[in-house]
């Protein structure tokens, strides 16, 4: 038998090609997600979204959001770098390996007469980074405070991924939660509310404008620049990309397996609720399953899971639905699910943070140094030792890279959503029920009602239909939608006051026709617009996120956005 070669498996060219797919992967993500989602919902928006108070406004949320995407992106390769290093210093340590001192120079390894060879091939073939990472994370209580938010708010987004995605047309929403996964949650939701920005009106489907082509926004333009135009866009028609084929062929394919649902139509609570139900059980099950030979595959099934709420809607039968009235009670039909979401994450949340504060509670009595006493003992209150404890859990961010990347994750993610929350002027009302308020879930819907009734009594009062019949006997209100028998003809008894009361009267029910004559803001074209941030909403978020974790802060914030527009 042939010897084996030492080196065969000591050949760092598996390292080398495993690394650069996952950054040939990320850049591809990152290339798909800006180009061909971004760039071309900037370029595609109507005209009706290039006046000056809303180009302004665009700009300054870009801003902030892209701002917060590259943050986000620095923060998460610094600790992935950091990650695969103290790996490897740890295999290296304990296999007795020799360690670079520096990168140049004497005992580093470059610029040095005998510089030391890294054993890339040995450590990977020892090591498996992801189920590392993931062990690191949850070992503890502590650490695991952190990992738990992560998991439920990043379930809690894809299943506003998914719902945002289909409303507007959002094409590759997959790359958005494997983004996620590959490189930080951070990064992947700022991404997607630039995209959000961006399509204040839903995108075109590629069945009818494929491929996406950038609309021209004036008409005032050079014969010049409109021949460029012209010559730019028999090129984009004639180089189509074999992505854009790709993705067609498929849509075809998924068409006729499972058709397009109608307008309005919204799955049935149960069909978003149950991918949210199984990310818990199995978020709950994680700490169990670790250092055992089933953990790999428990943290497999958690990825998969993430998927479902963009996979589920899309391949359920129309009849496990329901068309709605009108689109904003398609909406509300949603909140049940981030109901779901919310008390989950509120209840273990609670758990965890009682978990992790007794687990890391000091002792009653610590040892104080004297002169006198050498030994004597000193007393710690309940609320040294609970300070104390909070301390520690928090601090453990700073324990590994990975729980730093997953700590820093979580405090990105929370302040991206209230930030969110701030620059839409959220409702605080729909904000609490989409956490588990249902008291006013009834109410709201009668409201609804109500305005779709008012807001057709209103259109008719307004192209005057019907000519005298507003002055008739019969006056709807503005309450109920009902008509209501008008007074009669004051007599000489009356008084001048009480015909100021009977005019007061008439002039407030048409001012009520008149505030809601106008459609609302969600069914308008590019109607999304938010004169003044509301900060008290992005306190409400915190609070939220504080008190239930990650996945009530991003539940709140998300059902809202859902309902309201």
């Amino acid at each position: 038998m042939a010897p084996i070669e030492p080196d065969l498996h000591n050949s760092n060219l598996r390292p080398l090609l495993l690394f650069g797919s996952y950054f040939v992967s990320t850049f591809s993500l990152l290339y798909l997600i800006l180009h061909r989602v971004l760039y071309q919902a900037s370029t595609s928006l109507p005209p009706s979204q290039a006046t000056r108070f809303r180009e302004n406004q665009r700009q300054k949320h870009v801003r902030i959001f892209a701002g917060l995407s590259v943050i986000s992106l620095a923060v998460a390769c610094y600790y992935i770098f950091n990650f695969l290093t103290v790996s490897y210093r740890v295999w290296a340590h304990e296999r007795g390996e020799a360690l670079p001192l520096n990168l140049w120079g004497r005992g580093g390894l470059l610029g040095s007469d005998d510089p030391v060879d890294l054993q890339l091939g040995r450590w990977l073939k020892d090591t498996s980074l992801l189920m590392e990472w993931w062990e690191i994370a949850i070992e503890r209580s502590r650490r695991f405070w952190w990992t738990q938010q992560l998991v439920l708010g990043t379930a809690a987004w894809s299943t506003f991924a998914a719902i945002e995605g289909r409303r507007r047309n959002i094409p590759y929403l997959w790359a958005f939660l494997a983004l996620s996964m590959l490189v930080s949650l951070a990064v992947a939701q700022n991404l997607f509310f630039l995209a959000i920005l961006l399509t204040p009106t839903p995108l075109a489907d590629d069945d009818e404008h494929s491929p996406m082509i950038p609309r021209t926004r004036g008409s005032s333009k050079s014969s010049q620049v409109q021949n460029l135009g012209n010559m730019v866009q028999n090129a984009a028609a004639a180089t189509e990309s074999s992505l854009t084929r790709l993705r067609r062929r498929s849509s075809v394919v998924l068409n006729h397996y499972s058709p397009r649902k109608p307008p309005n139509w919204a799955p049935h609570p149960l069909i978003l609720i149950f991918p949210l139900l199984t990310t818990s059980v199995l978020t709950i099950l994680l700490p169990f399953a670790s250092n055992t030979p089933s953990f790999p595959h428990f943290v497999t099934y958690t990825h998969l899971s993430l998927f479902l709420p963009l996979l589920l809607p899309r391949l359920t039968p129309a009849r496990f639905g329901k068309v709605h009235p009108s689109a904003s009670a398609s909406k509300r039909a949603y909140v049940a699910a981030f109901r779901c979401i919310g008390i989950i994450s509120l209840v273990l949340h609670l758990k965890q943070s009682l978990l992790a504060l007794v687990d890391n509670e000091p002792g009653y009595y610590y040892h104080r140094h004297s002169l006198l006493y050498f030994h004597r003992e000193a007393h710690r209150s309940r609320l040294e030792r609970t300070r104390s404890a909070a301390g520690r859990v928090l601090g453990s961010i700073g324990d590994h890279p990975a729980i730093g990347a997953v700590g820093w994750e979580v405090l990105l993610c929370g302040l991206s959503c209230c930030i969110w929350a701030a620059v839409r002027a959220l409702d605080a009302g729909i904000m609490l029920e989409s956490v588990g308020r249902t008291s006013s879930s009834r109410a709201a819907n009668a409201v609804d009602e109500m305005k779709s009734v008012l807001k057709g009594k209103a259109k008719d009062l307004v192209n005057g239909v019907g000519g005298a019949g507003a002055e008739s006997k019969n006056v709807p209100t503005a309450a109920t939608g009902k008509t209501r028998p008008r007074k009669k003809a004051l007599g000489k008894r009356n008084t001048r006051s009480s015909q100021k009361v009977h005019d007061a009267e008439e002039d407030h029910d048409m001012a009520a026709y008149v505030s809601h004559a106008s459609p609302p803001a969600g069914l308008s074209e590019g109607g999304e617009d938010v004169v003044k941030d509301d900060w008290d909403a992005a306190a409400l978020a915190g609070g939220l996120w504080a008190i239930g974790g990650l996945g009530s802060g991003c539940a709140g914030v998300f059902g809202a956005e859902v309902a309201e527009r």
